[in-house]
């Protein structure tokens, strides 16, 4: 999910929103190096991002902007352990 969106607020103001989710699934697990066999285990990551940025004008020289920023990733694991420990 991507979602944009723009607003002027007023003459020198501009408003400016943005979210993205996704969700990284990886099934096999691992890096493609065994360390530890009978421990391979697929996990998923749910990934999400926002910003918000507002824009001030104060006059043609001078300009303030502030933006807010959230991001997070969350490793679920294991999706399919084959150990019984993992």
């Amino acid at each position: 999910i991507i979602a944009r969106g723009d607003h002027k607020i007023g003459n020198n103001d501009q408003l400016s929103l943005r979210y993205a989710s996704t969700k990284q699934v990886n099934s096999t697990g691992g890096t493609g190096v065994n360390v530890f066999p009978g421990y391979e285990t697929g996990f998923t990551s749910p990934v999400i991002n926002a910003v918000v940025n507002e824009t001030h004008v104060f006059n043609p020289r001078l300009t303030n902007e502030l933006r807010l920023s959230y991001a997070r990733i969350s490793f679920e694991f294991p999706n399919n352990a084959t150990a019984p420990d993992a």
